[in-house]
């Protein structure tokens, strides 16, 4: 969403500098030729303005649809981000120690892939969450399912390891081989 927001704030700077420049010639011809306009005939939209009451229907509607589109920005505005990093306890006061999104992943990742019995090892960090999604070796349910402790286990004490200021909580899901 970030690339969307930046490319959004491009064509929104893009748009007011234009019209900043419109403006400025405009004033500039309107106090130079006689009052007449340079670019664009504003004249129209002036007395369209100037006959409009604002209780019409035209200001409402317009009115609406700019708070909805407003609402609608700054909702994706406030959104968290997905996480990027997270911060880890520092041992060396005055740094700060990060840890990617995939650096978790894969850390979590290797600790699960070294239970036995596991055959695939798939994890997701998220903002609040490590989710994990082991395969079992076997391919009965309940194989997968007593093998649902250890990997539970191999994975939070990984995240532990981490010390990670916020520690994400760990979420696994089992998976048997297939046939």
């Amino acid at each position: 969403m970030r690339i969307v927001n930046r490319i959004l704030g491009l064509i929104i700077a893009a748009a007011l500098g234009t019209l900043a420049v419109l403006v400025i010639i405009e004033v500039i011809a309107f106090y130079t030729n006689n009052k007449t306009p340079a670019l664009i005939d504003y004249r129209p939209w002036l007395q369209w303005a100037d006959s409009t009451s604002w209780s019409e229907k035209a200001i409402a509607i317009g009115g609406i649809i700019a708070a909805v589109i407003g609402l609608i920005w700054l909702f994706f505005e406030l959104k968290p981000a997905r996480m990027s990093a997270a911060q880890a306890e520092s041992v060396t006061p005055g740094v700060e120690t990060y840890y990617t999104r995939g650096g978790v992943e894969n850390a979590v990742r290797s600790a699960v892939d070294r239970v036995d019995g596991v055959q695939r090892v798939r994890a997701k960090a998220g903002r609040r969450k490590v989710t994990v999604l082991a395969t079992a070796g076997a391919r009965e349910a309940s194989a997968a399912n007593q093998l649902r402790p250890a990997v539970t286990q191999a994975a939070q004490e990984r995240v532990n390891s981490l010390q990670l200021l916020k520690a994400p909580k760990v979420k696994v899901r089992m998976l048997t081989a297939r046939k």
